[in-house]
């Protein structure tokens, strides 16, 4: 069967109403750029709203771990405890701990050693040292990291890192306690 152009007639009088009513065409160009324009929000928010904050956290080197710590100071927990599942010196906190201790302090926090036995004998008189060491330079990183929105949660917190000797010597960390600063006074 082919088709005989003389007999096939677009319905051009439905197209040219449609375009004629101007009001029309534009409240519907522009309900299509506000939906167009409305963004979702990041899918770790989303699903950390309806969850209630946590005290005590496990570290773990992944993205879950900042969403999960930043939504625990979020909601301005007393404390925040974390945990470790494996060795962690003193001298070598992971890299991903070490940005929230440099924003700590960079927004007027202080990050203090403490051990959780009466006594801890260090094998070497440079742990202490290798500790401050390794805080300086997470504080230089400080600046950059003053920016980054989840990291400015850790205003108004202090950190104190509990270290322990294991049973074959070595000094490792416990877990690192984030405190509420107390509220200043105004006399």
């Amino acid at each position: 069967m082919t088709l005989n152009t003389n007999e096939y007639k677009p319905h051009s009088g439905t197209l040219k109403a449609l375009f004629m009513t101007r009001p029309l065409m534009l409240s519907f160009m522009l309900a299509l750029v506000l939906t167009a324009c409305t963004t979702n929000p990041p899918e770790n928010q989303v699903k950390l709203e309806g969850t209630p904050a946590q005290s005590k956290l496990q570290f773990v080197d992944l993205q879950q771990f900042d969403s999960d710590l930043a939504h625990s100071l979020s909601k301005e927990m007393p404390t925040v405890e974390i945990d470790f599942y494996g060795k962690v010196t003193p001298n070598n906190l992971p890299e991903r701990l070490r940005p929230w201790m440099a924003s700590l302090e960079a927004n007027g926090g202080t990050v203090r050693l403490a051990s959780t036995e009466s006594t801890v004998t260090t094998r070497s008189p440079l742990l202490l040292i290798g500790v401050l060491s390794s805080l300086w330079s997470a504080a230089k990183m400080g600046a950059d990291i003053k920016s980054k929105l989840d990291y400015k949660k850790t205003k108004g917190y202090n950190a104190t890192i509990y270290i322990k000797t294991a049973p074959d010597g070595e000094v490792v960390v416990e877990k690192v306690l984030l405190t509420q600063q107390p509220p200043v006074k105004v006399p």
